[in-house]
């Protein structure tokens, strides 16, 4: 299997983790919200236990979304690594292939990619950049 094909998967697979340990964390952060509001239902009125449950489902958004921002940096790092004059698009069409169309020999991006979160993140990082220690979200 070549480079750029692991690289591929690799990246497909860290997406699919992301999303997936994201939704299982926040699943599993909410319900224990809930069972510790629960527990103390005769200490505090409703809207402060829906308040309690916005804001702790508000830093659970937050750190998502940190850790996520991050991973995703460091697939940039290490593409940019082996790759040090590449383009977004070349990384895109190697690492996120479901987030473009070809037309010929034409190669369109996806516009939800075209937008700081991703084509900004891409032209700021380098390859000499080191790697962030990302935090793993629990699961259980």
């Amino acid at each position: 299997m070549s480079k750029h094909a692991k690289n591929a998967l690799f990246a497909g697979a860290v997406a699919v983790t992301i999303i997936g340990v994201g939704a299982l964390y926040i699943y599993n952060e909410k319900i224990k919200a809930r069972s510790e509001i629960d527990n103390n239902n005769n200490r505090i009125s409703q809207e402060e236990q829906e308040a309690a449950e916005d804001e702790h489902d508000i830093r659970l958004r937050e750190k998502v979304k940190r850790i996520s921002e991050q991973q995703l940096e460091n697939i940039m790092i290490l593409y940019k690594r082996d790759h040090p004059n590449c383009t977004f698009t070349d990384f895109m069409v190697e690492n996120f292939p479901e987030n473009i169309t070809r037309k010929g020999d034409e190669i369109i991006l996806d516009s939800r990619v075209l937008t700081p979160d991703w084509q900004g993140r891409f032209s700021q990082v380098h390859g000499s950049q080191p790697l962030h220690e990302c935090e793993l979200l629990p699961i259980c």
